[in-house]
């Protein structure tokens, strides 16, 4: 029996080991800002806001070493809000306690990565990585100005930064993110491939309720460009489409970004199953979730950035967007942004912003006294 215990020991001890690591990271982002026309009288306002560069978030990421090439990955991230303390995806109150990201997965050097569980769009990656947005979604959690409280489109319409509208989780289609999402992603050299779907689970229609998204991205000659698209299907089987492509490119201290947005939506659509509480938090393009007409959204992008040192760096952005719904109703936005940031450590940066939004047609509030609004922002952001 000591043999036995000995021998069983000394294998214990030369078995493989499995490294695991857990981290904690989190982003704690908050500034105020000045709107120039905040009510229909054309009065100023100075608000608190968190997340307008990127938003604030805490979060767990492990992984396990399997061997021979096999990674065990999980992710759990949620938003909330330092003004407060509240949990919140950006204006998305709620009790999940993980509305960014909860999944866990496998990852192969060679066959890939494979995750389970409430993830991103492709659509969402692009503009994060600056593919298909200038502004990496900076102003996501800033609103659009007065001048478009139209009854037909509302606030919920467009955002300063109107590339958030097909990607991010800011407005009425809630179309970053789906829940138990199956999603595989992969690189082949200079080509990256992304794949997910998500099943609605309701009996006898797999298309109700259920989400996909595909997205491939290439390097080549120091173009980084790409496409995807995210389509989601409510619980009545109507459906949203948001579709996205661009391209950046680096010339010394310059980066120069084009981006085209294209969303349609069926007429009535309701986005709640991808929301993070029970029921859509707004409508799309400002009218009533359960009988409002189709819509249609196109959206130009372009910007450039310099980088005057490794601390400071500027970006000018332009937004050119039309919305259109199946009533024959137009609108357009056009916003243009100057971003500046400076970092003064490699987790901690101020930024400031000036942003001018010029409304027409059918998104100019018909009771204001403007058409157009100023920004101003100013905030600073740490990550750990």
């Amino acid at each position: 029996m000591k043999k036995l215990l000995i021998a069983a020991a000394l294998a214990a001890l030369t078995a493989p080991a499995m490294a695991q690591t857990v981290s904690i990271y989190g982003v704690l982002d908050a500034g105020f800002r000045n709107d120039s026309a905040a009510d229909n009288t054309g009065a100023d306002r100075n608000s608190a806001f968190s997340g307008m560069q990127s938003t604030s978030r805490f979060g767990l990421r492990g992984s396990e070493n399997l061997g021979s090439g096999l990674t065990a990955k999980f992710q759990l991230e949620g938003g909330f809000n330092p003004t407060t303390g509240a949990s919140s995806q950006n204006g998305s109150t709620g009790t999940v306690l993980f509305d960014r990201l909860a999944w866990i997965g496998l990852s192969d050097k060679r066959a890939g990565e494979v995750q389970i569980g409430r993830n991103t769009s492709a659509t969402f990656d692009l503009a994060a990585r600056g593919v298909t947005d200038p502004l990496r979604l900076a102003l996501d959690g800033v609103g659009a100005p007065v001048v478009l409280g139209n009854a037909t489109y509302g606030v919920s319409a467009a955002r300063i930064n109107q590339a958030i509208y097909p990607t991010a989780s800011t407005n009425g289609l809630r179309n970053s993110r789906a829940n138990a999402m199956i999603k595989y992603t992969n690189s082949f050299g200079p080509i990256g491939v992304t794949a997910g779907y998500a099943p609605g689970g309701v009996t006898g229609d797999n298309s109700k309720s259920s989400a996909q998204t595909y997205g491939i991205t290439a390097s080549v000659l120091g173009i980084n460009a790409g496409a995807a698209t995210f389509i989601a299907n409510d619980a009545t089987d109507k459906k949203a489409t948001s579709n996205s492509i661009g391209a950046n490119t680096r010339l010394g201290g310059l980066t120069i970004t084009g981006a085209y947005h294209t969303v349609d939506t069926d007429a009535g659509y309701v986005p709640s199953h991808l929301t993070t509480t029970a029921t859509a938090a707004g409508p799309v393009l400002g009218t009533t979730a359960t009988s409002g007409p189709s819509t249609k959204a196109n959206i130009k992008a372009v910007g450039v950035r310099y980088d005057f040192s490794s601390a400071f760096s500027t970006t000018l952005a332009y937004y050119d967007g039309r919305y259109k719904n199946g009533a024959g109703t137009t609108g357009g936005l056009k916003t243009t942004v100057l971003w500046n940031e400076y970092a003064l450590s490699k987790r901690t940066n101020l930024y400031g912003a000036v942003d001018l939004s010029d409304a027409s047609d059918s998104l100019v509030n018909t009771s204001s006294t403007k058409a157009n609004s100023t920004g101003i922002t100013a905030g600073v952001r740490h990550t750990f």
